[in-house]
């Protein structure tokens, strides 16, 4: 998000050190860019709902396919409103958060649909893929996954897997043909995927790239790295839950083969990086394919439970008719309930706190602001660019190392109670021009308190 920002031209964004750090994402950053740049930031969350769309759209109609069930028939709307319940915001708010995170979440606090529009969103499109593919429709199935990657190119695994069990079918088919050019397809259309990583995150050293990865495994993202930090009682139901979908689904030949090999391999692999610690084999999140099997497999229980209790009810034309109405009736509350919570929710996240407001107002070209490390929203409310924070982090091994350096520099600060040659040597080497605090320090003598509220002191540094 901050590259497209910041190439937008937003505040004094470029000036911003992980601004200036190799893009992860550039064709994300490029929407963000046009979109904020044309119309306005408050737009990309029209893209969200389109992505949201396009997920309920693909996991209902896979749905479909599977059982058999016609469109807008009246089992088809209590499913969309099964499904809409089950994977809404509104579950994890009034019903239950930890049946939500059970049966729309992966593994590894792992997602595909968050709070924010962000590049992992795009991995609805994968889903899409899966249901043009039972749709029989191969070529805009293919075309799909790749352009996945393109926004972000942590699923290629997933990417690649999905492509490997399309080609496994067609083999399967004796349609060697079909499947040599599907494969080829898709070679072709990851090439500027694969090039762009070649290019952009090629290994500066062995050792910088070791050192590098040990960082974002073992202090930035452990959660999403380290099996013995996300492995609960949970990750084992999920795998049950996807045992049970590829039980329903074993006749259904085209989508077992797909969840198949997401799943055994997943499994495989993962095991592989628990056996071995692989630091590699940890930043490839094997267990990333779960943000599409868990959705996908809650689904697909549900339409065998409503499948079965449909087969079981009389044959009453008002009966049905009645549930019909109830159904729809019912998903456009649920739907504007919850789009009353998603305005909420924002409007929320907008709150206009009086010390963001001063540094927006305020900030000029060559200010740089140290702010403790939680604060990454400040930067994005303020357009000004920051030190460093700890949630976002760039990509290249060098830079990674970087920004472990700054993190470090702003704890042995924060934490020692500004010492004025430390912070002296800061702004010198780095240019830092204020600093925030959200707790009473001792100053030093070239330090100038600019503003003061119940919580926060901002002082500028001369």
């Amino acid at each position: 998000m901050l590259h497209g920002l910041a190439n937008a031209g937003l505040g004094y964004l470029p000036d911003d050190f992980l601004a200036n750090t190799v893009d992860p994402f550039p064709l994300f950053s490029y929407l963000v860019e046009v979109t904020v740049t044309y119309f306005n930031e408050y737009f990309l969350y029209f893209h969200q709902i389109v992505l949201l769309s396009i997920f309920v759209y693909s996991t209902i109609g896979v749905i479909c396919i599977v059982f058999n069930i016609k469109k807008f028939s009246t089992t088809y709307y209590f499913l969309f409103l099964l499904l809409t319940i089950t994977f809404s915001d509104i579950s994890s708010e009034y019903i239950s958060y930890t049946l939500f995170v059970f049966a729309r979440e992966g593994v590894a606090k792992q997602y595909l649909l968050g709070n924010m529009f962000q590049p992992s969103v795009f991995g609805v499109l994968l889903i899409l893929s899966v249901y043009q593919f039972l749709n029989n429709r191969i070529l805009t199935a293919t075309i799909l996954v790749p352009i996945t990657t393109y926004f972000h190119s942590s699923y290629l695994l997933s990417a690649g897997l999905i492509i490997a069990a399309y080609i496994i079918y067609f083999l399967t088919e004796k349609q060697v043909k079909k499947s040599i050019i599907l494969g080829l397809m898709a070679l072709l259309l990851v090439i500027p995927t694969l090039t762009y990583i070649l290019l952009s995150f090629s290994p500066t050293s062995p050792d910088l790239t070791k050192y590098a990865q040990e960082i974002l495994v073992d202090i930035r993202i452990p959660h999403h790295t380290k099996i013995k930090e996300w492995f609960s009682y949970l990750v084992v139901l999920k795998i049950v839950l996807i045992s049970i979908a590829l039980l329903i689904v074993r006749q259904h030949k085209r989508l077992f083969i797909i969840m198949s090999m997401l799943f055994f391999t997943s499994m495989v692999l993962s095991s592989i990086q628990y056996l071995t610690q692989s630091n590699f084999g940890a930043l490839l999140f094997p267990w990333r394919v779960s943000v599409l099997l868990v959705p996908l497999s809650s689904a697909i229980i549900l339409g065998k439970v409503v499948t079965t209790i449909r087969l079981t009810l009389p044959v009453n034309p008002l009966f049905y008719s009645t549930i019909k109405k109830l159904s729809i009736a019912s998903l456009i509350t649920f739907s504007i309930a919850s789009l009353y919570l998603f305005t909420q929710r924002y409007i929320e996240r907008q709150v206009n706190v009086e010390m963001y407001s001063f540094v927006k107002e305020h900030s000029k070209k060559g200010d740089l602001y140290l702010v403790p490390i939680a604060y990454e929203d400040f930067r994005i409310k303020t357009l000004t660019p920051i030190f460093s924070d700890f949630k976002s982090h760039p990509y290249k091994d060098s830079e990674v190392i970087e920004w472990y350096n700054r993190i470090e520099i702003i704890k042995k600060i924060y934490n020692k109670g500004f010492e004025c040659d430390s912070l002296r040597y800061l702004c010198q080497k780095y240019g830092v021009t204020h600093l925030l605090s959200d707790k009473s320090i001792s100053t030093c003598g070239f330090m100038n308190l600019i503003y003061k509220d119940s919580q926060f002191s901002i002082y500028q540094i001369k």
